[in-house]
């Protein structure tokens, strides 16, 4: 294939985009909360691991539904929130 990088990239958007007409349909599943064994403190599921791919999905059009293993409640590991000390288990 020939053409500029940018003319290659747009092509192979277009072929992937146009590959089904089918909705697009993702799960993505996270940690149900638990107590870190090593630690002894809550956790659960890494934040990062949900929200980029999540929106980046989302953003494309891309239904998402969010799972666990063991259904029920998830929880976003507090640790994985910097912005948010106050929410930090003590000693960390």
């Amino acid at each position: 294939m020939t053409g500029t990088k940018e003319q290659i990239v747009a092509d192979h958007h277009m072929r992937i985009d146009t590959v089904s007409s089918k909705p697009k349909h993702v799960p993505i599943v996270v940690a149900n909360p638990t107590t870190a064994t090593a630690v002894g403190r809550p956790t659960g599921f890494w934040g990062a691991e949900l929200t980029y791919p999540y929106y980046g999905l989302t953003e494309q059009g891309v239904q998402v539904t969010n799972a666990s293993p063991e259904h029920g409640k998830v929880q976003m590991d507090l640790l994985s929130d910097s912005r948010d000390p106050s929410k930090w288990p003590r000693g960390t």
